[in-house]
């Protein structure tokens, strides 16, 4: 729904899968151990990445600060709640802060391998273009030329 422009409709969607989430803490572990139940947590970082989609990024800051807060290992899942949150930061002309967040989930890329996240960063970095000829960015590009090779 956000990628289709209708904020109604994902906001909405966010909002049952956040009851939903909290149905299935409620209930427990879920039957196979190769599932991850689908916490709250995992909702902010659904609902981070709606807000981000949908241009807000002021509310999508906040949402993905709390899920990198509560979920400090670095995973490819965190590679991708950084880079939205660079994004986030990237909405708000917040240069410095993008650049930083999507150094952070570039390395972890990297280190996990996730060709996911890496492609997720640079969609990000295209944003930047603005502010190619600034230090951070250019750091940014000199990290990412390092990824890819």
């Amino acid at each position: 729904y956000a990628t289709a422009r209708d904020p109604h409709a994902a906001l909405a969607a966010v909002d049952r899968a956040g009851i939903a989430s909290e149905d299935a803490v409620r209930e427990g572990s879920p039957p196979w151990p190769w599932l991850f139940t689908f916490d709250p947590v995992k909702v902010a970082a659904y609902a981070g990445a709606t807000q981000v989609r949908l241009g807000r990024g002021r509310h999508a800051q906040d949402a993905l600060a709390h899920v990198v807060q509560v979920r400090p290992a670095a995973t490819k899942q965190k590679a991708l709640v950084l880079a939205d949150l660079g994004a986030a930061y990237a909405q708000q002309c917040a240069i410095d802060e993008a650049c930083a967040q999507l150094r952070l989930a570039l390395g972890i890329a990297a280190d996990k391998d996730s060709e996911r996240a890496r492609r997720r960063v640079l969609d990000v970095r295209r944003s930047l273009d603005s502010w190619r000829n600034t230090e951070p960015v250019r750091a940014l590009d000199r990290q990412l030329l390092t990824a890819w090779l």
